[in-house]
């Protein structure tokens, strides 16, 4: 949801991250080329059906990168956990506590940087 999406964006830019918001696939892809993510946020279940485990797919995809992904979702039932299961993926459930999200947030991008980083 959009308020939802608007005060997480905040939340994260008061944190010092340049944020990005998508409402669609298309959306996501579109920003995604235009500047390489350093992380994804996404609700497990969007509109119209479709997932962010989808999305994430298609814009990884895309990139030819696995992007880090944290997923988002009140959802408990077991299909919903395994289906967000792939890699580079953080599972929070809901609801979640902004201090939560933001240590989330700082960890899977220290972990990328890890990842990226030269070798001594």
């Amino acid at each position: 949801e959009r308020p939802v999406a608007e005060a997480t964006s905040m939340l994260l830019e008061l944190e010092g991250y340049d944020v990005s918001i998508a409402s669609s696939e298309n959306e996501a892809l579109e920003r995604a080329l235009a500047q390489s993510p350093d992380l994804i946020v996404s609700d497990y279940h969007l509109r119209c059906g479709e997932t962010g485990v989808t999305v994430v797919n298609s814009v990884r995809d895309r990139l030819r990168e696995a992007v880090p992904v944290i997923f988002v979702t009140g959802d408990t039932a077991k299909a919903a956990i395994a289906d967000s299961k792939i890699p580079n993926a953080t599972l929070l459930n809901k609801p979640v506590r902004a201090d939560d999200l933001v240590a989330a947030v700082r960890e899977s991008i220290s972990a990328r940087r890890r990842a990226i980083a030269p070798s001594p």
